[in-house]
């Protein structure tokens, strides 16, 4: 796995991005942001698009996703919140973020949809196939990038994989080699998924080396991709508890993401949104608008703490049965 060796201390300016063909919104690049991490707020189609458009036009473009975990980190981690502000678009990833905009959002300016990375990949990946772009793949364990490459050979034989490579880059020699290789492999997007802050550091280390067009930071991906680990069920995924299934899939590995960072993501969510709607009762006070604006946004929080806390309460059950697995699964106690 990479190790990052030195820190990030500058981040670029954010600008806006031009329109680019259709169904590419005429709204700013940001809408609202969590935890100081701006996040872009469009649909699925609308990203494909301007990622495609951006590598056929050979403009350099750095991606981001957030999930509840992601923002966790970016919390406290200030390398990280300054990554997030220096990717062209940062995409909101689950049920956690959709949730926290409704909460700590002006209700008009919710989260549209969720871009996930691994409902995205596929239509990405067909998306290129038709504009005769390709990709490299780079991150995960041995093998595993390999893997991915092999499934999309069958899936989009016609989608050019230009290059992987696992994510094991312990020496600055091998580094180095895999970014000549990347230069030279003629793909437009680089698929980087080494996890949660390791793969958003070693893109702003290596970035300015970079002379492939889109880079993308993917996280957990290829483990989908490459048959390793199964997704949920469609119906599952439909009712937003796909954190439920991959708890059950890897609960050794999971249960701290889930079981406690998302009642503190919802804490920290809570603490946010009573901050902005002191500011907007500021506002009120000074514009005279109506007192039940401030009110109702009051309301709002306190039902949206409710809410999840009672989720919580009615996931027991499965909580105390993912114990159990844990239990039989490793030497330790569930906690």
């Amino acid at each position: 796995m990479y190790i990052p060796n030195k820190k990030i201390e500058d981040a670029k300016d954010i600008t806006d991005t031009p329109l680019v063909e259709r169904r590419i919104e005429s709204t700013k690049k940001y809408s609202q942001s969590l935890f100081d991490v701006p996040i872009w707020n469009g649909t699925m189609d609308s990203a494909i698009d301007w990622m495609v458009h951006c590598a056929k036009i050979n403009k350099s473009t750095k991606v981001g996703f957030v999930n509840a975990n992601n923002l966790n980190i970016a919390y406290k981690n200030t390398a990280l919140k300054i990554h997030y502000r220096s990717c062209d678009r940062v995409f909101a990833d689950g049920m956690g973020v959709n949730l926290a905009s409704k909460i700590a959002w002006p209700k008009d300016q919710a989260i549209k949809s969720n871009i996930n990375g691994t409902d995205l990949f596929p239509i990405l990946c067909d998306a290129l196939e038709r504009e005769g772009q390709g990709i490299y793949l780079l991150g995960a364990s041995k093998g595993v990038a390999r893997r991915v490459a092999v499934n999309l050979n069958q899936t989009n034989p016609d989608l050019k994989v230009c290059g992987y490579h696992d994510g094991y880059l312990n020496d600055e020699l091998t580094n180095h080699r895999l970014i000549k290789d990347i230069n030279r492999s003629g793909a437009s997007v680089l698929l980087v998924a080494m996890g949660t802050p390791i793969q958003e550091t070693w893109l702003d280390e290596n970035g300015s080396q970079l002379r492939i067009p889109v880079k993308i930071s993917v996280g957990g991906l290829f483990d989908f991709y490459s048959n390793r680990v199964p997704r949920a069920p469609q119906w599952f995924r439909n009712l937003g508890s796909e954190w439920i299934w991959r708890l059950a899939m890897e609960p050794k590995r999971m249960w701290k993401r889930y079981l406690l960072g998302n009642p503190l993501f919802m804490l920290r969510v809570g603490k946010e949104a009573l901050s902005k709607s002191f500011t907007r009762s500021s506002r009120i006070l000074n514009f005279n608008i109506s007192f039940s604006r401030f009110v109702n946004e009051m309301l709002k929080i306190v039902l949206g703490i409710i809410a999840s806390t009672t989720g919580l309460i009615m996931l027991s059950p499965v909580l105390i049965i993912i114990a159990f697995c844990i239990v039989f699964e490793s030497n330790g106690g569930p906690l």
